[in-house]
């Protein structure tokens, strides 16, 4: 696979190879995410790599390694997030999952990239009361309308 492949190329390849095929590091990948090509997604894109880096144990406890599967659908996430999305922290959890997470303007979003592929997205607005939990990609409606939101406009 070339540096320039796509998400789409690499995500095949990773399934047919039952996620343990070589590793690309993701920032070699094209999210074809327009408008996101800012310091923050080349930024994050490398601390991923350094987080599928981390042995069992990266906790001092029994944490997990990184899941790959969870970093490809951190990445496939990236691809269809509004280009004017804010800048996310990345998390690494000790079940080998992923979460990316916003916080401000007093609300917090939080999605959960689990390691047997499951998405989970926490939305919180602490000065409405406004809360939401959803599961899978048919919570992305809800996650773009939030990060439009974050990034100070509204979308309905």
């Amino acid at each position: 696979m070339t540096p320039t492949a796509t998400l789409d190329q690499a995500h095949k390849a990773y399934r047919e190879t039952g996620g343990k095929g070589p590793y690309l590091a993701p920032a070699s990948l094209s999210t074809r995410a327009p408008g996101l090509a800012g310091a923050w997604l080349s930024d994050l894109q490398q601390q991923l790599g350094q987080l599928l880096q981390l042995s069992e144990g990266w906790d001092s406890y029994s944490a997990e390694p990184i899941s790959r599967h969870a970093a490809w659908e951190v990445l496939r996430f990236l691809s269809v997030a509004p280009a004017i999305s804010p800048s996310p922290a990345l998390v690494p959890v000790n079940d080998g999952s992923l979460q990316l997470e916003w916080h401000r303007e007093q609300i917090d979003l939080e999605i959960r990239f689990c390691a047997d592929g499951r998405i989970e997205a926490f939305f919180e607005d602490l000065q409405t009361g406004d809360e939401w939990e959803r599961e899978g990609w048919g919570a992305l409606s809800d996650i773009q309308r939030t990060l439009y939101r974050l990034a100070g406009h509204q979308k309905s």
